[in-house]
């Protein structure tokens, strides 16, 4: 959705992309822009968003070298509830684990957070 092109969809028609793919030069060109100016928009906001978080464990992390999940969640700033992994592992209120995510044996041994040495 954007407020120059409104909730629009260009699709290819199932052509060869490299040939002419039935829509128009002046459709393309600000599905394009907007496309570009969206993405744009939402990396500068999750890297802003990121290096905050970062910002905020890395002090904590200097402070006390060894965080319980919970105190890395605080920490940072994250809701443990909301965060992408207790999501992903399927922990979170109405998730199921994501396609991929370790079995629950793999992920026991992994409650605390300490800073890596290597870089």
């Amino acid at each position: 959705m954007s407020p120059a092109i409104g909730p629009v969809s260009v699709l290819p028609s199932g052509q060869d992309q490299a040939a002419a793919d039935g829509v128009a030069p002046a459709t393309r060109e600000p599905v394009d822009t907007e496309t570009r100016r969206i993405i744009e928009e939402c990396y500068e906001q999750a890297l802003a968003t990121l290096r905050g978080s970062l910002d905020r464990l890395a002090h904590t992390l200097l402070d006390r070298e060894t965080l319980e999940e919970d105190e890395a969640y605080t920490a940072a700033g994250i809701s443990p509830g909301t965060a992408p992994a207790v999501i992903a592992r399927g922990k979170a209120s109405g998730t199921t684990p994501a396609p991929g995510a370790p079995p629950a044996a793999a992920r026991a041994g992994a409650d605390h957070v300490t800073p890596s040495t290597s870089r």
